[in-house]
């Protein structure tokens, strides 16, 4: 059995695909008494976060139900730095035993998935003037905020939410998982085909993958199942588009093990010989958060006696 094979080390330095962009934002409401009993609006502030170095690098190593664990609030006013752990005055915090979550996805552009959580404080369990927010993988104040951001009035600017004993504070987290636009060009060698241009795109952009799951959570960034990828003859669409002469799915997926730091996470996806037996143009590859479409220039053949390894990555930053 002969084997096609695109070597790792042209995927991870040439044909790299756009970097997801995350960012988030917090909303601030308090109440007169119990909100789920009708109790009055007084108050509400939204703002963005600052996802933090220690959250960029949970997103490549932790289920996403394992970064959606707990609000913390607080009272400190210092501006928020990446590598912030924890909040500079922390006063309270709720577990996800409280929270409600939901996923969506925006359908135009700006293409983005958003998943929300929120959670409500009984009345009394935060009183004082807050400052700071954040979220956390645990209720408790230890070193696991991956998210922190000062409370800020209507023109941007630091201010204080304060909540009295006969008040209660509901938080919400939205957390965007962005599509990229821009298109990533490289060209790789493959051994018997030679060199090949590449064109790596966002696909099925207002498709839920984009969202960041909620509930059932995810796996790590990265491949999740064995047909995680599908082969065409078409040339690759537009990033809402699927190419055109589907060929097969792939019959196996893997993932490499996450290099704290790294901010991608590599994987592979094997077509073994009973897959298709055609000339690949196109190949479009599922991840946990977010797909993408490479176009292959030669065309690269395969017969119903190899098998085909594509590698690919998926790699993350802030928005």
């Amino acid at each position: 059995m002969t084997m096609i094979y695109i070597p790792k080390r042209h995927i991870e330095v040439e044909m790299l695909p756009p970097a997801i962009g995350l960012k988030g934002r917090f909303l601030l409401q308090k109440f007169k008494g119990e909100a789920e009993r009708g109790g009055a609006l007084l108050a509400e502030r939204e703002f963005p976060n600052l996802i933090t170095n220690l959250g960029l690098d949970r997103f490549g190593n932790f289920a996403c139900d394992n970064l959606y664990t707990a609000f913390h609030v607080g009272t400190g006013t210092a501006i928020p730095q990446v590598t912030d752990t924890a909040l500079q005055s922390y006063l309270a915090g709720m577990g996800s035993s409280q929270f409600t979550r939901s996923r969506s996805v925006s359908g135009s552009a700006p293409y983005k998935g958003m998943a929300t959580i929120s959670t409500t404080f009984a009345v009394g369990a935060v009183v004082g003037n807050l400052t700071e927010i954040g979220m956390s993988r645990v209720a408790a104040n230890t070193s696991e905020l991956w998210s922190r951001a000062l409370i800020l009035d209507a023109e941007g600017n630091p201010t204080t939410f304060p909540v009295l004993a006969d008040e209660q504070l509901v938080v919400t987290y939205v957390l965007e998982c962005v599509v990229p636009t821009a298109d990533a060009v490289a060209s790789v060698n493959i051994a018997g085909v030679g060199a090949v241009d590449t064109i790596t795109r966002a696909h099925n952009a207002t498709n839920a993958v984009w969202a960041p799951v909620v509930g059932n959570g995810f796996a790590n960034v990265g491949f999740t199942q064995s047909n995680a990828a599908g082969a065409y003859t078409g040339d690759i669409t537009d990033v809402t588009g699927t190419p055109s002469g589907f060929l097969g799915s792939s019959d196996s997926s893997s993932n490499a093990a996450y290099g704290s730091g790294n901010l991608y996470r590599d994987g592979a996806v094997v077509f073994g010989p009973g897959s298709f037996n055609n000339s690949l143009r196109s190949c479009v590859f599922f991840g946990a958060m977010g797909a993408f479409q490479t176009q292959y220039d030669p065309v690269i053949p395969k017969n119903n006696l190899q098998t085909l390894t594509l590698n690919f990555r998926f790699a993350w930053a802030r928005a």
